[in-house]
């Protein structure tokens, strides 16, 4: 048996808004003092980030969870690139 915590990291879906949420709280009035209380910016976070990851949506987000938590995500936009007009290689 190993003590090593399991790590899942997974696509995130509307359902995981809040946890996605409370961490980006975490990670930014850790950088800077909060200028919003923490309920008012989870409820518009939550709200915000569950919409962009509806299915449908260009928006993508990986969340990696251990111990039953969230640990951790990174955010991805699909967008289409115009031809660049040079060789590829």
């Amino acid at each position: 048996m190993s003590d090593t915590p399991e790590i899942i990291i997974r696509l995130a879906g509307p359902e995981d808004a809040s946890t996605l949420s409370q961490l980006r709280y975490k990670y930014r009035a850790g950088q800077d003092p909060a200028i919003e209380d923490e309920a008012d910016f989870l409820a518009r976070c939550g709200a915000w980030m569950a919409a962009r990851l509806a299915h449908g949506s260009h928006w993508r987000c990986s969340i990696i969870t251990g111990e039953g938590y969230g640990s951790g995500s990174s955010y991805a936009r699909e967008c289409k690139l115009s031809p660049r007009g040079v060789s590829y290689q």
